[in-house]
């Protein structure tokens, strides 16, 4: 009867078997991250320094200039773009937009603030109807600031700031309109959009609800 060497069998199957399981790791496929680009120009230089690459991932607005383009044909690399995440909206506070008497709606001004707060909006033909429901809207909601566009400005101002609850400021020029706004607190800015046009229009826009909700001066709460 032959006496078995299990010390020679555990050493001839490791032997057997050691080949194949090298065979298969180098056979694996090996995960390979497709790299990003995040600047808003993809140009050559970047291209290069990734290498050996088969697909690459771009900003959806990304500039690929005409020889970053050659180059990716060039070398067979699949080009993926990829949407920008939206920038989070202000929720701190909220904006009410009452429109006053306008035949067309100042789209710039609408998308500016429909894209950077929460909004809500509601046209008018009566100037006193417009600051009665300023009046409700931030009397029912202090974390909301209002914006009256009129071509009646001046009556709207007066009118506003007979009102305990509003603290209006007439937009005129962004520098003075930090400062007015600053001084009283304001919660209410009125805006003449045909004499200030689109673009100063959304400038005062921006100054007013750039440092959000004011609080009140304390001289002024006793008065």
């Amino acid at each position: 009867m032959h006496t078995i060497d299990i010390n020679s069998l555990v050493r001839q199957i490791l032997s057997d078997l050691m080949p194949k399981a090298v065979e298969s790791a180098q056979a694996a496929p090996v995960a390979v991250e497709t790299p990003r680009i995040s600047g808003r120009v993809v140009s050559l230089e970047e291209l290069k320094k990734l290498g050996d690459v088969k697909r690459l991932i771009v900003p959806e607005k990304a500039v690929v200039t005409p020889a970053v383009r050659d180059e990716i044909r060039k070398r067979n690399i699949e080009l993926v773009t990829e949407k920008e995440a939206a920038s989070p909206k202000t929720e701190q506070f909220q904006v009410w937009l009452g429109l006053h008497l306008q035949k067309k709606e100042p789209k710039a001004a609408i998308d500016f603030l429909a894209k950077n707060y929460t909004l809500e909006k509601a046209a008018f033909e009566c100037i006193l109807r417009t600051v009665d429901a300023a009046t409700e809207k931030l009397a029912a909601s202090p974390q909301t600031l209002g914006v009256i566009l009129s071509g009646y400005s001046a009556l709207a101002i007066c009118v506003a700031n007979r009102q305990p609850i509003l603290r209006a400021v007439l937009g005129v020029d962004a520098a003075t309109l930090k400062t007015d706004a600053r001084q009283i607190g304001a919660n209410l800015l009125v805006i003449d959009p045909e004499r200030s046009g689109p673009y100063k229009t959304q400038s005062l826009l921006k100054a007013f609800l750039a440092n959000g909700v004011r609080k009140v001066p304390k001289f002024l709460l006793s008065r």
